[in-house]
Parts: structure tokens; sequence; C-alpha cells
């Protein structure tokens, strides 16, 4: 099973491990990043067993509910979307799954800090409030459906949570004015972000 060599944002290397076992009909799989390649490896070897165990002895659903990951949640989010989502959306969503740290930690152990430091990372590395914006409104449309669609456990208001952080800390902010007609894409980011705020803070419900 291989492990992949990446290079972070930061500039630093980081080695993605990644398990993909098919056993009793069904498809377990599972990926973490390490700082060095034969952690990443050893990895791999303990965890192949570990689920190879558990699933002998019936404790493979608990395995893919509990075990999944934010990379899996995007990912189900891209092969499941049915309506046409802007390129720079698909674009950041594939960014965020295989540049950054955070797309290996488990849903469950996702809250609002560790999406602020992703747009920390994200400002650090020389992004724009504007673009750190349309990171976190991409990010959070996964949140706003990925736990009611498929079963992954994330908490919606984590997101939220952190927009709102990230607006008053100066990290997330409005574009300069242009004298031009905005994008597909920017108007998907506004219209996520005012569907993330005032829905998921119950200010506005369907009726």
């Amino acid at each position: 099973m291989p492990v992949v060599e990446r290079v972070r944002a930061s500039g630093s290397k980081a080695y993605l491990a990644q398990i993909d076992i098919v056993r009793k009909g069904e498809r377990y799989r599972e990926n973490r990043t390490f700082d060095k390649k034969r952690h990443a490896e050893q990895w791999i070897k303990t965890r192949s067993k570990d689920i190879r165990e558990l699933v002998e002895n019936g404790q493979g659903h608990e395995l893919k509910t509990k075990g999944r990951k934010l990379s899996d949640a995007i990912q189900v989010y891209l092969d499941n979307h049915k309506r046409e989502m802007g390129a720079t959306k698909r674009q950041v969503l594939n960014t965020i799954l295989n540049d950054f740290d955070i797309a290996n930690r488990h849903c469950s152990d996702i809250g609002s800090r560790e999406v602020v430091a992703l747009a920390q990372e994200l400002s650090n590395g020389g992004r724009s409030p504007s673009t750190v914006h349309i990171y976190l409104s991409a990010l959070s449309s996964v949140f706003a459906v990925a736990k009611l669609a498929w079963g992954f456990d994330l908490d919606r208001s984590a997101t939220i949570d952190a927009m709102t952080v990230c607006n008053r800390l100066g990290i997330t902010g409005r574009s300069k004015a242009r004298d031009r007609r905005p994008t597909r894409d920017e108007l998907e980011a506004i219209l996520e972000y005012f569907e993330t705020s005032y829905l998921g803070s119950g200010f506005i419900t369907n009726k």
C-alpha cells in the first residue's frame, strides 16, 4: 500500500499513508499523514492488521462509521454533487483534500478550532482574506450535508463558528471592489455564506 510524499503549504515534507482493504465484500479505506516515511510505513502495517481483525470479529460497521475522515466526506460530496459545481469550488475542495492535514483528521475530532487553524494556515501561505473566505465557504457546504446525507460525524456549527471568528480576526474578508460582474464561483460562495450563517443559526427557516 502506497506512501505518498507531499509538500505542505508551509514547505515542509509530509508522508501520506494510505490503506485500502477489501474484506468480506466491504471496502475499508483510511489514511494518515506523518512527518517521517518510516512512521507512515509502520502505521500501514499495524493498522491494516487491526482492521482485518476487527472485520473478522464483526466490527466492520463500527469501523466504517467511526473511522471516517474529512477526506472521505469531501470525496463523497464531490462524487455525489449532482448540481453544477463551479470550477473554483471543486478545485478548492480538492486542494483541501490533497494538500492540508485537516483532511486526514477523523470527522469527530474536527471542531471550530481545527477549521480556524486551517484558515490561519491558508492565510500564512499568502492567500488573501477573500480567498480564505472562499475556502471556508466551500468546506461549510460539505459540513452542511455530510452528516444528514451520509452519516459522517461532522458538526455543522464548527464551520459557522469558525467563519465568525475568522471574520472578526480579519483572516477572512470581502474582496476589493471591482467594476465587473461577480463570477459564478463568487456568487456561489456568497450564497453559501448566507445559507450557512443564517439557516444554520436558525434566523431563517424553510417553510
